[in-house]
């Protein structure tokens, strides 16, 4: 068995900043800074700022392609792995709004998806 962590979306191709407050006082800033769409090269940094006003800028730096669910698929049935899953997380409607959906935390089999602005999956590779 083979896994891999994946994400995509409408804004995985686009340049974009997005913060987000932890416990603590400590904010993760996860910035997309280029993307190419004739390779899909894409630059990625994660910045940690803490309470005191100090920060890791640019702490961890991503420089790869950003490759698609259909070529990870194909790469892993040529590599000779038998069959090739995807896993995305499970949604519900949110309690106060019904147009609002919410994460489960649980990872279900999909064959297909609709597209999102963001999205985390799992491809899974079996011999």
């Amino acid at each position: 068995m083979f896994a891999l962590e994946v994400y995509g979306g409408t804004e995985a191709v686009v340049e974009l900043s997005d913060e987000r407050e932890l416990r603590g006082g400590l904010t993760y800033v996860w910035e997309q800074e280029k993307f190419n769409p004739i390779n899909h090269h894409t630059l990625c940094h994660i910045t940690w700022k803490f309470r005191d006003g100090s920060q890791l800028y640019r702490a961890f730096t991503y420089d790869w392609r950003l490759w698609t669910l259909p070529e990870l698929g194909e790469l892993l049935r040529e590599a000779g792995f038998s069959e090739v899953k995807f896993y995305f997380e499970r949604v519900e409607a949110d309690e106060d709004d019904d147009e609002y959906l919410t994460g489960t935390g649980e990872f279900v089999e999909h064959t297909e998806i609709e597209n999102q602005e963001a999205w985390l999956g799992y491809v899974v590779a079996l011999k």
